[in-house]
């Protein structure tokens, strides 16, 4: 069995065991960001896009090699490769009171940004796209949560008119939008 990383190939017959965790591992597959990509072009007519807490800007260069301009804001950045000319990088935390110059806010996988996304997307009047993935954020708002499908629930709430669906890629491929 071969697999691909950044154009590189690597025989790994030798794990067996391994390649079981990596394709269950909970990051979810090395697709995410090539679906996520698509359900925001099928989705959304816009043209400039905040992604939050993209650690790699994987999602980022996706977006970008569609032609979108993309914004992106990590607490812990770990870009790799050359810059595109598309996207812009900021270190930092993103809250609700974030500065949103953009017409769409993504998160894949956000972790403690997930509630604020949500938040901003409400104040600043925005469409927004999460795929949430731990129960992580405001205390008040996350203590008493109880698993995955409770956590959902407490984002759909705070959204307001929200939509959900499945993409098609392993790990955790619930996404939340709105329009």
């Amino acid at each position: 069995m071969r697999i691909g990383s950044n154009g590189c190939e690597k025989n790994l017959n030798f794990l067996p065991d391994l390649i079981v965790i990596i394709r269950g591992g909970e990051m979810g597959d090395s697709l995410r960001n090539v679906v996520l990509t698509d359900f925001i072009r099928k989705n959304f007519s816009v043209n400039n896009v905040l992604v939050v807490a993209d650690g790699k800007a994987e999602l980022a260069r996706k977006l970008a090699n569609k032609e979108y301009r993309v914004r992106v804001i990590e607490a812990k950045p770990r870009f790799e490769g050359r810059k595109h000319p598309l996207i812009t990088y900021q270190k930092g935390w993103f809250d609700e009171d974030s500065e949103v110059k953009e017409e769409l806010i993504v998160g894949m996988h956000p972790d403690h940004a997930t509630i604020e996304i949500i938040l901003a997307a409400n104040k600043n009047n925005l469409p927004f796209v999460i795929v949430p993935c731990c129960i992580l954020g405001r205390k008040e708002i996350v203590n008493g949560v109880n698993g995955f499908q409770g956590w959902v629930k407490v984002l759909k709430r705070l959204a307001g008119e929200c939509r959900e669906t499945t993409l098609k890629f392993s790990g955790k491929n619930l996404v939340l939008y709105r329009r």
